[in-house]
């Protein structure tokens, strides 16, 4: 998005591109591009660092550690969080498909356990209330 300062920047330079407070000016030959400094504006420049989405892949390690403390219900927390680690590892190799695959077991793993685990509750509260 341009704004006013944007446009009388590069209109000063033909051919140039604005980049913090440095308007690039490129020549026919990358030998020839030359950097201007703008008067009054810092020199400070900002780095953007860009990932992508499939970089992003949830490993649910703290949900599957979660269920394995406080929700271990017939030791799916448990095999969740080695899912979980797997899922991890497969990530920092680059493997992201493998780690898409672990990572959606170790979630259904730990929904099961959370699920498991609540219904159990219920039903001991319900029997407990009944026999008083």
């Amino acid at each position: 998005m341009r704004t006013a300062g944007n446009a009388r920047s590069l209109a000063k330079v033909p051919g140039g591109r604005r980049c913090g407070s440095l308007v690039w000016e490129f020549g026919e030959n990358l030998d020839t591009n030359k950097v201007h400094q703008e008067p009054g504006l810092s020199s400070q420049m900002s780095t953007v660092i860009s990932i992508s989405r499939e970089d992003v892949t949830p490993d649910f390690v703290t949900l599957s550690l979660f269920n394995t403390l406080f929700m271990n219900f017939c030791c799916l927390g448990f095999i969740a969080f080695a899912y979980s680690v797997k899922s991890r590892d497969r990530k920092m190799v680059g493997d992201i498909t493998g780690a898409q695959a672990f990572a959606s077991t170790a979630k259904c793993l730990n929904f099961s356990a959370m699920l498991f685990t609540i219904i159990l509750t219920i039903i001991f509260m319900i029997a407990y209330l009944i026999r008083l």
